[in-house]
């Protein structure tokens, strides 16, 4: 399973919408808000050149990735002896 796939942001062309998936399995509630004046909330951009890159959902399909030999090396690597990147997101700060 490449959790990458499942959750995060996702656009879907038949429907022309984004869709949301997150593991959160003590929560409650799960709430998505966006506001015009929040500079990091979520749109679909289609063939338009925008400056705001932390509000774009990419469709998946469409790019073409160039990381075929990065993938190898890191494919021979054991990643428990490797270092580790833990990056925690705070949602309006």
């Amino acid at each position: 399973m490449k959790l990458y796939e499942i959750r995060g942001a996702h656009f879907h062309h038949e429907s022309q919408t984004t869709r949301f998936c997150l593991y959160a399995p003590n929560a409650r509630n799960v709430y998505l808000i966006l506001t015009t004046y929040d500079p990091v909330s979520f749109s679909v951009v289609s063939n338009q050149i925008t400056r705001q890159v932390q509000s774009v959902v990419h469709d998946d399909n469409v790019y073409i990735w160039n990381d075929q030999n990065w993938m190898q090396k890191r494919a021979q690597c054991n990643p428990l002896k490797l270092p580790l990147s833990i990056y925690e997101i705070q949602p309006k700060s």
